[in-house]
């Protein structure tokens, strides 16, 4: 039994990372972001590589350090120490680069996080002079989250099934327009409850989820209440291992401008084989069109490198709306993370 298991976890090891190398990007350049701007369509941006993946869908679900771009109170994953990367190409060349870590100890979790998108000099385009005026601007833009959060179940009632998180997150943003610096500033509040119940072999996880956005600057940001439901069912083995893990996700977000109402919807569905190899898709619902993402996530879990844990992350998302608009002819639009873990 322990040889065959040892077979699986190498053939799956095998075939994760011959996919993810396949579908990496094999080359990427350096670049960055100019002002988002209101439209919801830019916010798939402020996520994890996960969360691209599942459309955006895993706030009641999601993981690891870089959660907190969508989730001040993500569920508290056990006590260690967590560090990732991310990286995203995007329209015109744009790179983005993602930074994170958190901590969790007892019934606490601080996290920090922060993105970056820096370009080389760009040509300044307007709808009159689509071609360029021939003056160029250097993007050197950032948005930097810093939360807290405590499981207050895990204070209360130790033990229980149950568990309720409660966090908030400082956001700040920073804009370099063509003559000046912009600066926004904003707070999450977020909650998320889990309940486990067991029965059979199975093991099923029901979790929700809900952000409070409030920025400062609503001309840049869209700013709203955004809930989150998410269901999990895995089936164990003997040894009450997780063997398949189906999550189901979903999110809607309520985003308002001064002229407009409307909601987004976010749809997503991950399947984990052995806690080591997960194929993800996701679709959401825009005021302007809907996208669709998929992505892989190859995971070495702890009892393999013990005390670590590291995963890589991979998604694809339709170019959607920026295709629509002509602003770039591709297809879709790749990222990647690496996220180590270390118990304490």
């Amino acid at each position: 039994m322990l040889r065959h298991d040892l077979i699986l976890k190498l053939f799956l090891l095998f075939f994760g990372l011959a996919a993810m190398s396949t579908a990496m990007p094999s080359e990427v350049s350096a670049a960055g972001f100019a002002r988002v701007g209101p439209s919801p369509s830019w916010d798939h941006i402020f996520t994890g590589t996960r969360s691209e993946s599942m459309g955006q869908a895993d706030l009641a679900v999601s993981q690891g350090p870089m959660s907190i771009f969508e989730n001040p109170a993500p569920l508290h994953e056990g006590e260690g120490v967590q560090v990732g990367y991310g990286n995203m190409v995007y329209v015109m060349d744009l790179e983005f680069h993602q930074y994170a870590a958190a901590v969790e100890w007892g019934a606490f979790r601080l996290g920090m996080a922060r993105m970056d998108f820096v370009s080389d000099s760009l040509p300044v385009r307007t709808a009159y002079q689509p071609e360029g005026n021939g003056e160029t601007h250097r993007l050197d833009d950032r948005v930097r989250v810093i939360s807290g959060a405590v499981d207050v179940a895990w204070l209360l009632a130790p033990g229980s099934p149950w568990e309720w998180t409660v966090g908030v997150a400082h956001r700040g943003y920073r804009f370099g327009a063509q003559s000046e610096v912009i600066h926004a500033n904003g707070l999450d509040f977020g909650s998320s409850g889990r309940y486990r119940h067991r029965f059979d072999g199975f093991r099923l996880v029901a979790s929700a989820a809900g952000v409070l956005r409030n920025i400062e600057d609503s001309d840049y940001h869209p700013e709203g209440t955004r809930l989150g439901l998410g269901l999990s069912l895995a089936v164990d083995d003997a040894e009450k291992r997780e063997m398949i893990v189906l999550t189901l996700g979903y999110v809607f977000k309520d985003v308002r401008t001064e002229e407009k109402y409307f909601g987004d919807r976010h749809y997503g569905a991950e399947l984990t084989l052995l806690r080591s190899l997960s194929f993800r898709l996701g679709r959401d619902k825009q005021i302007f069109g809907g996208t669709s993402q998929y992505g892989l996530g190859l995971t070495l879990p702890h009892d393999w490198l013990h005390p670590f844990g590291v995963t890589l992350d991979w998604s694809s998302q339709d170019s959607g709306l920026i295709r629509e608009l002509g602003i770039s002819d591709q297809e879709s639009f790749e990222s990647f993370s690496l996220t180590v873990r270390r118990s304490i």
